[in-house]
């Protein structure tokens, strides 16, 4: 396993993992008021998910158990009087798969709650000997993002790898059709089109549910080299929770499904 394909799988949670309700609250949030919208900021209806969220997974590399996946929204915070969540993602191995390469990856996002687009995202990632921090700051209103020296243009309410899961959650979706996103990760953008192919039943250790399959590739005229392919089953219902992601790369093929859900109670903190 290669730094990349880690890092790839990750952005593959970008639309997949779906749970049972395990005595999570409905589908509303309203402990801390929406700032009001200013003109240059868009606004996006979120019945998908609520502070307080726990997503774990497990991770197998072709047949081998691998290890562990986690997706929680364990904090709410302020961002110039922007409410916002705190998302958290984690990618550990097993003791087994650690003794022929070691993974624990983390990754958060603060996502604006009224707009869903990222503030800013850091990831820490150790895998192997290779070790590395990585941390952007958006300016939504600019179009622009910040990592290390640089200042670089991006596309309007561009998503990183964490946060483009949580926007796709929120999506109305149906066979067939057809979505564009831009995704940003270590300075460069990567349009997107995400296919819903289809919707079935799939069964995993969290349960058994009704899906829609996402493709996730390349938006027509994009030139960045697609080194993999990717799939997102998520729920059909309002949740849309990812249930099961696969990747297929040249090194194998990665799989994540959804092992249990479970509400934590969030924290509530200003912006550090």
């Amino acid at each position: 396993m290669k730094p990349y394909h880690s890092s790839k799988f990750v952005t593959a949670i970008v639309a997949v993992l779906l749970g049972v309700a395990a005595g999570l609250p409905a589908q509303t949030d309203t402990t801390m008021t929406v700032a009001a919208q200013k003109p240059f900021l868009r606004a996006v209806t979120n019945h998908a998910f609520v502070a307080g969220e726990y997503l774990e997974y497990n991770v197998h590399f072709g047949k081998l158990s691998a290890g562990k996946g986690a997706m929680s929204i364990p904090e709410r915070r302020l961002h110039d009087g922007r409410p916002c969540f705190l998302l958290v993602s984690r990618l550990w191995t097993n003791d087994f798969f650690s003794g022929i390469y070691r993974v624990d990856d983390y990754m958060e996002c603060l996502l604006d709650s009224a707009g869903l687009f990222p503030w800013r995202y850091e990831r820490k990632l150790n895998e192997g000997k290779f070790k590395a921090y990585r941390k952007a700051v958006f300016d939504p209103v600019n179009a622009r993002a910040f990592e290390g020296k640089d200042t670089l243009a991006v596309p309007p309410y561009s998503q990183d790898v964490l946060s483009i899961i949580y926007y796709v959650r929120t999506l109305d979706l149906a066979v067939g059709q057809k979505i564009d996103v831009d995704n940003y990760i270590d300075k460069k953008n990567y349009p997107l089109r995400i296919s819903v192919v289809k919707k079935e039943k799939i069964k995993v250790a969290a349960g058994n549910f009704e899906c829609y399959m996402l493709e996730l590739g390349k938006r027509p005229g994009a030139t960045f080299e697609k080194k993999g392919d990717m799939w997102i089953w998520v729920s059909s219902d309002s949740r849309r929770l990812p249930v099961k992601v696969r990747t297929k790369a040249p090194l194998g093929s990665v799989i994540m499904e959804l092992s249990k859900t479970s509400f934590i109670k969030p924290r509530t903190a200003a912006n550090p």
